[in-house]
């Protein structure tokens, strides 16, 4: 009996392709409509990489990458079936995004307490844009900037080295050192300023 291949989907690092027959990686669903064969997954993965990036002025996803320590971009690119994904675009050693926001999993924080593990369970979204020195940024003086990091051990939400818990802001700007990213203008999760809410002495 004659054993037939099947295509198979399969997803790796956030990117979509197929696994053709003949044992070789594509981006489309039938060897009919390839336009581009690639011999294995890390060529593929290269070539993607390659010809996709992010502009100033993009909404994009940011986050701390475990494994080289730079910081992720991920941007929203259709798969083969057509549908948004978020997908790892870009790695860079700095970033500053405008407009953010957070997004954190709950489920996934308690995920990696339980489990002592590793993964993304979070990241910031909000306008790409050019890099900023808080120290050297004239509009707003060093002192009013926060440091903010994400600790699943600590809390489900991003905060600030006093505790706080943060959901928005004006400008965030993950720096070339450390795991830590500079905030301003912060909105805190129960929806008060940062301002506000340390008058009234809350803490996670």
């Amino acid at each position: 009996m004659t054993r037939t291949h099947q295509i198979t989907l399969r997803t790796h690092d956030g990117f979509t392709f197929y696994n053709l027959p003949d044992g070789s990686v594509a981006d489309s669903t039938t060897p009919a409509d390839v336009d581009i064969r690639f011999a294995t997954v890390a060529e593929f993965m290269e070539w993607n990489r390659g010809n996709v990036s992010v502009a100033d002025g993009e909404r994009v996803r940011v986050h701390k990458n475990l494994h080289t320590g730079a910081w992720s971009i991920r941007a929203q690119i259709r798969n083969g079936k057509g549908r948004l994904q978020w997908k790892v675009i870009e790695t860079r050693a700095s970033v500053t995004l405008h407009g953010w926001h957070t997004e954190t999993s709950a489920k996934g924080a308690e995920r990696i307490r339980r489990n002592r593990c590793r993964e993304v369970v979070a990241c910031i979204d909000g306008t790409l844009g050019s890099d900023i020195d808080p120290a050297a940024y004239s509009y707003r003086p060093y002192a009013l900037w926060d440091w903010i990091s994400y600790n699943p051990y600590r809390s489900d939400e991003f905060h600030t080295a006093d505790g706080i818990s943060v959901a928005a802001g004006s400008i965030m700007v993950f720096p070339s050192t450390g795991s830590h990213a500079l905030a301003i203008d912060i909105g805190t999760t129960d929806g008060m300023t940062l301002r506000a809410t340390r008058k009234l002495g809350r803490r996670i």
